[in-house]
């Protein structure tokens, strides 16, 4: 049941601190030609204390706890410099743009284990009859610590240029990465160095219909070792794209269909046989499908939106881990949401927004190796009432007052990476916020 805790209120604690500055810096040296910079310092600081148990049920019934804590720290910068200009080319319209972006990150992550005396009614735990009041913290000692200091850079250079030719827009970028990193714990660095790019083009109908192609590749870091202590491959991608799609003249209706078919190399995931081990690198993983989107204003009132995605993802090759023709998990073949929003502008309620939607994910494969069985499909209903301030009285212009429902009707649902390892989803929740804007 989701109302049982495998935990101990003795030894249940989480603490999080987020600090993120930022700013952003747009100047337009004349008609044509622009910059834009964006940069954000973000501190961060978690400190939990913790329960798991052992995979395996004990033959009375009972599972064996062991507590643990992590004291982690996280410091991170970003910054992204852009200059964006449209010029004229032997009568072609080109719209440049120029960029450099760079990104540093340091953690220090310290995790400890801890043993209980043997007797004190924590170790074993019934989860039928679950005792959450067990732990005496005098019993428990502390076994080891494990301390990492991890820290990783990231500069990137990019370019893009998209080009007109009447009804036809044509659209071609590229990049170049610099990626370092390193840890302290597994002894390694990783420098990888990557050039990706994309190409596209769309014509635009006169029916309001555009049909379009795309081809990208992809790059992204994959610092760590495996469990023999080899260092990881970055993981690269290539993904191609076609489709259409179709704005309403008077831009009330919006809609698109699209085939895609991705193939990703060296892709990182769990290790089936150690879930808490070193991850493992897979060969080859193929994902194909399709993306239908739509959004309807049917007048200033109501808009109603709605998206279907099914993906079919297959590992095509992996040596030695024999996950070669499986699913990965989290992956559902089937999902699709719902969104509807009613604003008043009028009357008594003048000022107010109604929202709500429907989120439906399809099931998913239980385990890594697809031989326990699946993961059930759910649907989940989110409920949000807004109401601008203003209305009530001009002193209070700018403030929106919203009261937002997830998981309006409580469905239980949850997600697993094997028989032994699930986690009920988020239950019923409500949240109320006041925005104001200046």
């Amino acid at each position: 049941e989701p109302s049982v805790s495998m935990g101990d209120v003795n030894w249940s604690q989480f603490e999080r601190e987020l600090l993120m500055v930022g700013y952003k810096i747009h100047h337009q040296f004349n008609s044509n030609w622009t910059f834009l910079q964006n940069a954000r310092v973000t501190k961060a600081d978690l400190y939990q204390e913790n329960t798991y148990h052992a995979t395996a049920v004990n033959p009375d019934g009972t599972l064996t706890r062991y507590p643990y804590s992590t004291d982690e720290e996280l410091k991170g910068f970003v910054i992204d410099n852009q200059v964006s200009g449209a010029i004229d080319i032997a009568g072609v319209e080109n719209n440049l743009l120029f960029g450099v972006d760079y990104q540093s990150m340091d953690g220090d992550v310290a995790y400890t284990s801890y043993s209980v005396a043997p007797g004190s009614g924590f170790v074993s735990f019934d989860p039928l009859n679950p005792n959450n009041n067990a732990l005496n913290r005098a019993d428990v000692t502390e076994t080891g610590v494990y301390l990492d200091d991890t820290e990783a850079t990231q500069l990137g250079i990019y370019l893009q240029d998209q080009i007109r030719l009447g009804n036809l827009v044509v659209i071609a970028g590229g990049r170049f990465d610099q990626y370092e990193s390193q840890s302290d714990y597994y002894a390694h660095e990783s420098n990888h160095d990557h050039f990706t790019y994309r190409v596209g083009a769309l014509y635009e109908l006169d029916s309001g219909w555009s049909p379009f192609v795309s081809y990208a590749t992809s790059f992204e870091p994959a610092p760590g070792v495996d469990k023999n202590g080899s260092a990881f491959d970055p993981e690269t991608g290539e993904q191609a794209e076609v489709g259409v799609k179709y704005l309403s003249q008077d831009m009330s209706t919006s809609a698109s269909a699209s085939f895609f078919h991705i193939t990703k190399k060296n892709a990182l995931m769990a290790d089936p046989t150690n879930i808490y081990g070193p991850k493992i690198q897979v060969g080859e993983a193929v994902s194909q499908g399709v993306e239908l989107e739509a959004r309807w204003y049917a007048n200033q009132n109501f808009d109603l939106s709605a998206a279907y995605t099914y993906l079919d993802m297959e590992i095509t090759k992996d040596a030695g881990n024999g996950l070669e023709g499986t699913t990965p998990i989290y992956v559902p073949t089937h999902s699709a949401n719902l969104w509807a929003n009613y604003h008043v502008y009028a009357g008594a309620l003048a000022g107010t927004r109604i929202s709500g939607g429907a989120r439906y994910v399809g099931e998913m494969e239980m385990d890594a190796t697809n031989t326990q069985g699946k993961v059930p499909s759910y649907t989940s209903v989110d409920l949000s009432l807004g109401y601008e301030l203003g209305q009530a009285s001009e002193s209070l212009s700018g403030a929106t007052v919203n009261l937002i429902a997830n998981n309006l009707f409580d469905e239980e649902y949850y997600s697993c990476y094997d028989q032994n390892n699930c986690w009920f989803g988020a239950e019923r929740s409500l949240e109320l916020n006041v925005k104001y804007a200046f």
